[in-house]
């Protein structure tokens, strides 16, 4: 797609809701991903002494959620870039991306 050529404000405004509808798919999936990684991590830190059980972390199964969790990271940041550029064209608000560190 050519971003440098004019594009009307009426399909500027549909291509803005359809990527703002990818956007929220995305957030919805890196957010299922998450909670999961969550509730392993949860379950994991149990131990009962009384009965003899530990609860395996299954480091696989969280490296694999954390490779989806970095496919879906780079399609959202994609999905973030190309929704400002039609939200510059129709005078909507942009998405700023904000990285936590903690």
């Amino acid at each position: 797609m050519n971003y440098n050529q004019p594009m009307t404000l009426d399909l500027a405004r549909k291509r803005y809701e359809t990527t703002w509808q990818q956007l929220l798919d995305l957030a919805n999936t890196r957010n299922l991903l998450i909670q999961q990684l969550a509730s392993m991590a949860h379950v994991a830190g149990e131990f009962y002494p009384a009965n003899g059980i530990l609860i395996e972390f299954n480091v696989d199964r969280a490296q694999s959620i954390l490779a989806q969790l970095q496919e879906v990271r780079s399609k959202l940041f994609s999905t973030i870039e190309e929704l400002n550029r039609y939200a510059a064209q129709i005078g909507k608000p942009r998405i700023e991306r904000k990285r936590l560190d903690f």
